[in-house]
Formats: structure tokens, sequence, C-alpha cells
């Protein structure tokens, strides 16, 4: 085996190969598909990329799904509200929508702005009450995403499917920030660690 690094920043990449055969050059020369190529030729060929991410050890690194129980399960009133949202494939993904306290005696007490918040690979979408107090004390609402498999949601968490769910429930979420009165505010897509990828 043989190892090959680079520095970038304060990261360290590193790739272990163990009796690697380089690609086939291509007819007329040069060595053709550069990392792609390598990838592919790697995972046996065509999407190879995508059994890279969808490698049971990369998924495993990638996401340490943990459950927890809704207890705000469909509430239709209230601060904090638990559902999930639909994603391709029939799973589920779970969330919580953290709304302001009402303001009693102002005029203009509606939500004017909604953060979207993908947390890390380690937490649930309960845990986000930290960022919730300081947006909600502003009057804004948060609604906290999970990804599949976790919290109360169904699946397994997938690489390559991240970006879509997050395509989904963000449609999605039109219904849920409707039915609680904040459907027509500016939505910000907000995350951490691995959750900054959506």
């Amino acid at each position: 085996s043989s190892q090959v690094g680079s520095r970038h920043g304060d990261s360290q990449v590193v790739l272990w190969a163990m009796n690697f055969t380089p690609p086939p050059r291509h007819a007329g020369g040069g060595s053709g598909g550069g990392l792609d190529a390598f990838l592919a030729s790697m995972c046996g060929g065509q999407g190879g990329l995508d059994a890279i991410w969808s490698n049971p050890m990369v998924t495993g690194i990638a996401f340490h799904p943990s459950k927890a129980e809704p207890a705000h399960l469909a509430a239709t009133e209230g601060p904090v509200r638990d559902g999930t949202f639909d994603v391709s494939g029939g799973d589920a993904v779970s969330y919580r929508l953290y709304l302001p306290p009402k303001a009693s005696e102002k005029e203009d007490s509606a939500v004017k702005v909604v953060g979207l918040f993908f947390h890390g690979n380690a937490e649930v979408c309960t845990s986000a009450g930290d960022i919730a107090d300081v947006l909600t004390s502003q009057g804004a609402a948060l609604l906290s995403i999970d990804y599949r498999g976790y919290a109360w949601g169904t699946g397994q968490p997938s690489l390559t499917k991240l970006c879509s769910d997050t395509d989904e429930c963000f449609a999605a979420s039109q219904k849920v920030l409707d039915a609680a009165g904040c459907g027509a505010a500016r939505r910000v897509a907000m995350g951490r660690s691995i959750g900054a990828t959506c």
C-alpha cells in the first residue's frame, strides 16, 4: 500500500491505495478521464462516484443518526410543532418548527423570517433549541430539519440523496408554514457541519 497526501489549510487529505491498477489509457494517448475515471475504475465502472458516496463505510463516517421521540407531533397550536416530510422512496424526514411567542399588544406580530436549519451529523432536529431561542426572541421562526433515519424519521441517511431531500423538504415546508401562519415569511437556509451542504 502507499499513501498520497496533500495539505489544504488546516486539514490534511490522505488517500490510501492498495493493489491499485491505473485505468487504461484512451486510444490516442493521454491519461483520459481524470479523477472521475480513476474513481469509477475503483468502483467498478459507471456510477462509481455514487457507489463511493453510498458505501456504508463512507456514510458511517458522514452520518451519526440517533432517534428522538416527537413531543409535539401533529400539534396545530403552541410555539413548538413536530412532524415529518415525505421524501422519495417512501421515507420520511422529521422536523421541528419553533415559533416566536405571540406579541400581545403589538399590531404587527407576523413572522417575517423563517430560518430553515440543517444540523450537524450527530444532532437531531430537536437539538436546535439554542438557535431557536435566539431567533424566536427576535420574532423569527426556525424550522429544524433532519436527515433520513434521524429522530422519528425513516430510512437511511444518504449523501447522494441529501440535496434532493432538502429540495423536497423545502417544497413541503410551505404547507407547514402556511398552517402556522408564517407561509409568507422570507426563508433563510442555515446549516452546521454537514448541514451546510444542504
